[in-house]
């Protein structure tokens, strides 16, 4: 999991990561890569190809990285959202661990893939969604990452995450705030 509260860059950071496994490069010009492309499976439930493609030629840029190396990486972004348990999610995520065996898979943002009758409240109802997707990837390689939003602003830990049932269900976070107050209007972070 990745959490914070809004614009604290979860969906840019979660992206980061996801080049530098696919190109193997280094991410944030510190954690080390081995030099070795891994293959990436992202789920984008917000802001569609064009901001995907410009996000993720950025990141690239900014590595020194080109756009042809971009397309050579073994990337693969799906924006057709459907819920963890949907029969469509299920067979997207089924053929895609077997025919493009993603080392990685990130699935963002958390609530575009959740049902309506998702109950938030409920550690069994998030639990069992979340559930449904590590069985699905369980002993197959893929690792996965989800970026997820903060709800509450009493406390700086997991139980921040939004909802019952993620902090619970995540064996690894990162969470994030900002050191200073950002600039939205500039988007100076």
């Amino acid at each position: 999991m990745i959490g914070g509260e809004p614009k604290t860059l979860k969906s840019w950071l979660a992206l980061e990561i996801a080049v530098s496994v696919a190109t193997g490069t280094d991410a944030l010009g510190h954690f080390r890569n081995d030099g070795e492309p891994r293959r990436v499976l992202i789920f984008s439930g917000e802001g569609g190809p064009e901001v995907m493609t410009d996000r993720l030629m950025h990141l690239a840029r900014a590595k020194g990285l080109t756009e042809t190396d971009l397309d050579n990486a073994p990337l693969h972004v799906i924006y057709d959202t459907a819920p963890i348990v949907d029969e469509r999610f299920i067979n997207t995520v089924n053929y895609h661990l077997g025919e493009f065996q993603p080392d990685l898979i990130i699935v963002d943002p958390l609530y575009r893939y959740l049902t309506a009758e998702t109950d938030l409240k409920s550690l069994a109802s998030t639990g069992e969604m979340l559930n449904r997707l590590q069985q699905m990837t369980y002993g197959r390689g893929a690792s996965i990452l989800i970026p997820h939003h903060f709800n509450r602003t009493d406390r700086h830990d997991l139980l921040r995450l939004s909802g019952a049932g993620s902090a619970e269900w995540a064996d690894t976070w990162l969470l994030l705030e900002h050191r200073e107050t950002p600039d939205l209007h500039t988007g100076t972070f």
